[in-house]
């Protein structure tokens, strides 16, 4: 990200120094600098009918953190009903939260299938981000990304104990043994891009290997699994992608992410459900779910994600906050600075056109250092938003997945969102900052 700035649209100063908050509960206190974060250190005081949770908030610089041996869990979950919450102590005072995440420290405390924290700090964003004060929230979103790989360990949590989630956890286990066993899927080297992603399974070798036939009720329980909520929030994708250790947490039942991932990434090549099937004419949750898998496998190997790759890639994911649409994926992109992230205004308008300059290769944007014209493919299609220009897309958009017009043009596909990195040698790509500045000013 050396070099690469975003400018005009921010009015939050980067500068080590405390701010004040605007909103803040009486538990906030001001962190001394952009690179501090909270912790919460906890403790359970069963009762006879429930279980209470007593917390508090401790403050640590994330380089200090990296510094020395304290470790932290982060916890990765779908807020829930704003307005469904349960009361805990925090700091001796009162403090809501959902009621899904006061499920989550439940049974985090009551599972005996994964070791608790050694430090017993955990950092969960609805508790440790004061999230009355916008400067606030802009400065921490902006660590999201070193926040979740420096974590000792990241559970995502799928909810409260479910027996189809826990029959797809008994049955991915041994599957992916199998899968290993036989090398159905090479997942180190194994590329996968959008094309129709047939592949011939027929029964007797699924037999053979120890796949369930098509009707068994498994592929149901895997589908309920793969749609539940956290495989749709926006947020999950950075989270899971940084995560060094990622487990699913379903009730008191876990499941290690490298069990689930490679299974949604290899969906088109092991064909479970039909003998052949076409990779879009899958149900967009297991798309999601995919995706994960594609841009974990990206990452390990070391590929350089570009920000128009991974907005492509999570159009199906959903955000209650549109503009997370588009700040959730910044950590992850290598060609844009983190300093986009502000939620001082809050309509997103005014960063969809700073972001599509940059896109487009705009210099006064910190654009690209290969102009292309493929970001235009997805503008014109913002249902939601008619006032925007004619060649801005909107990436805050609910709708699942916007047409790409420029795979219509290019015949060879070469950019395709699941390349990495390529030289500016595509003809249709190439354009000069000139062009840039002709299409937007005239």
């Amino acid at each position: 990200m050396d070099g690469i700035q975003i400018r005009r649209i921010y009015s939050v100063s980067n500068d080590p120094k405390p701010h004040t908050s605007k909103r803040a509960p009486p538990m906030y206190n001001a962190l001394p600098d952009h690179r501090h974060i909270r912790l919460l250190s906890y403790k359970y005081l069963p009762d006879e009918n429930e279980i209470k949770i007593q917390c508090n908030l401790i403050t640590k610089s994330l380089d200090e953190i990296t510094s020395s041996d304290l470790k932290y869990w982060a916890l990765s979950y779908v807020w829930g009903d704003p307005d469904d919450t349960v009361a805990i102590a925090c700091d001796g005072k009162d403090f809501s939260i959902t009621r899904n995440l006061h499920a989550l420290l439940i049974n985090l405390f009551k599972t005996n299938e994964m070791e608790k924290p050694r430090s017993g700090y955990i950092w969960a964003d609805a508790i440790c981000i004061n999230q009355g004060d916008d400067e606030e929230k802009t400065l921490q979103v902006r660590l999201m990304q070193d926040i979740f790989s420096h974590a000792d360990h990241v559970v995502a949590w799928l909810g409260e104990e479910s027996e189809s989630i826990e029959s797809g956890f008994t049955f991915l286990r041994p599957f992916f043994a199998t899968r290993r066993k036989y090398k159905l899927v090479d997942f180190e080297t194994q590329e996968e891009y959008l094309d129709d992603g047939s592949v011939d399974v027929n029964s007797a070798e699924a037999v053979r290997l120890g796949i369930p036939g098509r009707t068994d009720k498994v592929w149901a329980d895997v589908g309920i699994l793969l749609s539940n909520p956290w495989f749709s929030r926006v947020w999950v994708v950075q989270e899971a992608l940084m995560a060094e250790t990622l487990t699913f947490l379903c009730g008191t039942t876990t499941l290690p992410a490298e069990m689930l991932m490679p299974f949604a990434d290899s969906k088109s090549e092991v064909g479970m459900f039909m003998d052949r099937m076409p990779l879009r004419s899958l149900a967009p949750w297991w798309v999601n779910a995919s995706y994960l898998g594609i841009l974990k496998r990206k990452l390990d190997r070391g590929d350089t994600l570009r920000m128009l790759d991974i907005l492509v890639f999570t159009q199906g994911f959903e955000a209650s906050d549109a503009r997370d649409k588009v700040f959730a994926m910044v950590g992850l992109a290598a060609d844009i600075d983190n300093t986009f992230i502000d939620y001082s205004q809050q309509d997103p308008r005014p960063m969809l056109v700073p972001l599509a300059k940059h896109l487009l290769g705009d210099p006064d944007e910190g654009g690209a250092s290969c102009p292309s014209m493929k970001p235009l493919g997805y503008a014109g299609e913002a249902k939601t938003m008619t006032d925007l220009p004619s060649w801005v897309a909107n990436w805050t958009s609910p709708d699942d997945y916007m047409t790409p017009y420029w795979t219509m043009f290019d015949e060879n596909n070469d950019d395709h969102p699941t390349s990495t990195e390529k030289k500016c040698t595509d003809q249709f790509a190439q354009v000069t900052n000139d062009d840039v500045n002709d299409m937007m000013f005239h």
